[in-house]
């Protein structure tokens, strides 16, 4: 059963099981049986936006996919992305398939050519009523070469973000650099 209101009033309305859309901005959110609300979101593979994980730029596969995919969850599988471009992230849940030298499955999101620009950004300005999420992926840094590798950070993150089983490392100013609303 769906309700369709503002997001304190689908809180009052909705009975435990329930799904309701926030009218605000059309998200779904469920109660839940302990009487806790939590959004459901949509997923995504990136395979389906042409990224391919083996080892060839996958960057603009990886922008469009990253751009599409706000509000919802975009799932890469095993492989090694290749990105040479700085990802914005706006309401998105990015998860991958493991992490870890030692994992049996790796996602590795390898960055490539970004100069001093940061790797993953995320900015309060950008942040509507989701958090961005990153999960079991490793993210690196192709080398620390002054045009062809990464000088920045790895992640830049003031926004609202939550970070599960992530690995970042080989950026050259700072892996993770924390700031703002973080």
């Amino acid at each position: 059963h769906r309700k369709k209101n503002s997001l304190a009033a689908l809180k009052l309305a909705l009975q435990p099981g329930e799904i309701g859309i926030n009218g605000a901005d059309n998200s779904i959110w469920m109660r839940g049986y302990n009487n806790e609300y939590f959004p459901l979101v949509p997923s995504f593979s990136a395979l389906s936006f042409g990224v391919e994980g083996n080892g060839a730029d996958d960057t603009d596969a990886i922008l469009d996919a990253v751009e599409k995919c706000k509000g919802g969850k975009l799932v890469f599988p095993a492989g090694t992305f290749i990105c040479k471009a700085q990802l914005n992230l706006d309401s998105i849940w990015i998860e991958g398939a493991g992490m870890g030298a030692g994992a049996a499955v790796q996602t590795i999101l390898q960055f490539a050519e970004l100069g001093t620009n940061a790797a993953i950004v995320t900015r309060l300005a950008d942040t509507n009523s989701y958090s961005n999420r990153i999960s079991n992926m490793r993210i690196e840094a192709n080398s620390w070469h002054a045009t062809l590798g990464c000088r920045g950070y790895g992640l830049d993150l003031e926004a609202r973000i939550q970070l599960d089983s992530v690995m970042v490392y080989g950026f050259y100013k700072s892996n993770i650099y924390l700031h703002g609303g973080v």
